[in-house]
């Protein structure tokens, strides 16, 4: 298994030629990313989180191209929205006719905190065989209102109500890395981070 941090490098294709898992971390990186599975028994994790302030616009494209059979790709896209910040992201996962018995995901989440920050989602899927497992699924929410109410009636601020579910929903993406069996230090996987 190997762990990539791709933050503010250059290389946007990325071709697993061997079989085993990769990991590859993304934080507030923008740009258009190809990851191309072409060996049986291939595996890649990527996970990109984006924390939006001020007007910052935030916009990635991640295809996931499988070329051999019986490989595997799951993307998370986190965004933590505020202030007039967005994120707008695309999502491909492309099963070729030879892939087959592979398996595929996408899951975008965001977190909107303020009344101006925006997110749009537009996973896609293009599937050429048969015998595999894909999805992907988008949300987008703002803060719970009854979560705001019930850290207030305890004596917790709205500004500090807010930044505690900001934390957790962070936290959360931190977990679904450690999940796949990566557990590199807090100060390298936040390298890049402004919440």
């Amino acid at each position: 298994m190997s762990f990539t941090h791709l933050t503010a490098k250059s290389e946007k294709v990325h071709t697993l030629t061997a079989p085993g898992k990769q990991v590859f971390l993304l934080v507030n990186q923008s740009g258009d990313f190809s990851f191309k599975l072409d060996a049986p028994d291939a595996k890649a994790y990527i996970f990109a989180l984006f924390t939006g302030k001020d007007s910052v616009e935030h916009s990635i494209k991640i295809d996931q191209i499988h070329n051999a059979p019986k490989t595997t790709s799951h993307v998370v896209v986190q965004y933590l929205g505020k202030d007039t910040s967005s994120l707008r992201y695309e999502g491909l996962i492309r099963i070729a006719p030879s892939a087959s018995q592979s398996a595929a995901s996408q899951k975008n989440t965001n977190l909107i905190i303020s009344d101006k920050a925006s997110a749009f989602s537009f996973p896609s899927l293009e599937i050429l065989t048969d015998d595999v497992i894909c999805h992907h699924g988008s949300t987008t929410s703002r803060i719970n209102k009854d979560h705001l109410f019930y850290a207030q009636s305890r004596g917790i601020s709205v500004a500090d109500a807010e930044q505690m579910l900001a934390d957790g929903f962070i936290e959360s993406f931190f977990d679904s890395i450690e999940k796949v069996g990566v557990f590199p230090s807090l100060s390298v996987l936040k390298e890049g981070l402004v919440i």
